[in-house]
């Protein structure tokens, strides 16, 4: 490798080892909110088996529906647009996990139309798409929440608006910091995280509502572990999914309340680089900035 390569190469590399860094240092301040992590595995883990449910239930009928071949579909789809937004944020790499974000509201409120309407279900297997506009018209939860999907379609697509979630101003200097890799923001990764998990909350409150008494009457609605452990089924003693589900929901509530609270990230770094702008390099300073650079303003 000549010099000029490794030059080339070895900013990459810096991008990609302080990355790491910043991961590490999400780590370490989210796991001040424990219960975020407990959200995140057991809501996924609540998808998987919801679709193993509807893939016992047409194992156990012989009958194929095309809607529950879509909901099956569409939780494997959920729970990957979640996982990966969940890698990218730990990363901080915030404004491309918001691109997922978006995704995956998009397939919560498909999957929501398809429950309710069978036809549409048998339309999308064939191969035949369901616009975005389509579902946003005949889902009630696309259309209560079309000024959220309209804030993430700005952002995910390259206009001025996400300039937030990838420069810094620098009051100083009057300039910008642009970011090239991750960066350190508890607050935006804690908000969209739990954004993630409302996309995963709406999708099984729906689903359990639809096929509550059809997987009860096949004895598929509960584990059996579950059941040994209560000692009968747990709906019949008042605790049944929507009850459960209505728990996380207060859980997924206090936790966007206590992330809305804290500071600013866009401001707590502009003052951060300020300050070590003046400063030698540090461990600390290569963490959160050695990938920003600098553009002076005028």
């Amino acid at each position: 490798m000549t010099g000029d390569e490794d030059a080339i190469g070895a900013f990459f590399r810096a991008a990609s080892d302080a990355t790491s860094r910043v991961a590490n240092m999400h780590e370490k301040e989210l796991s001040k909110t424990p219960i975020l992590q407990l959200s995140v595995r057991f809501l996924g883990s609540l998808l998987h088996n919801a679709a193993q449910k509807l893939i016992d239930k047409k194992q156990k009928t012989g009958d194929v529906r095309a809607q529950d071949e879509a909901i099956i579909l569409s939780c494997s789809r959920l729970f990957n647009e979640c996982f990966a937004g969940y890698e990218l944020l730990r990363r901080g790499l915030v404004l491309q996990a918001i691109v997922l974000l978006r995704s995956a509201f998009e397939v919560t409120a498909q999957a929501i139309l398809l429950m309710e309407r069978g036809d549409l279900a048998e339309r999308w297997l064939s191969g035949k798409k369901i616009a975005p506009r389509e579902v946003r018209s005949l889902s009630r939860f696309a259309a209560v929440q079309r000024h959220l999907y309209k804030k993430l379609s700005a952002l995910s697509h390259p206009n001025i608006d996400a300039i937030a979630y990838h420069t810094v101003p620098l009051p100083s200097t009057r300039g910008i910091a642009l970011a090239y890799g991750g960066w350190f923001g508890p607050k935006s990764v804690g908000q969209i995280t739990t954004q993630f998990l409302f996309a995963q909350l709406v999708f099984l409150e729906t689903l359990y509502t639809v096929y509550e008494n059809d997987l009860d009457s096949m004895e598929l609605l509960w584990r059996a572990e579950t059941i040994e452990t209560i000692g009968d089924k747990p709906n019949s003693i008042g605790l049944g999914w929507k009850e459960l589900l209505s728990g996380w929901r207060k859980i997924l509530t206090d936790l966007m309340d206590h992330f809305n609270s804290l500071p600013s990230d866009s401001v707590a770094m502009a003052l951060h680089l300020d300050r070590v702008s003046t400063e030698p390099p540090s461990e600390e300073t290569q963490s959160s900035a050695a990938t920003i650079k600098t553009e002076g303003g005028k």
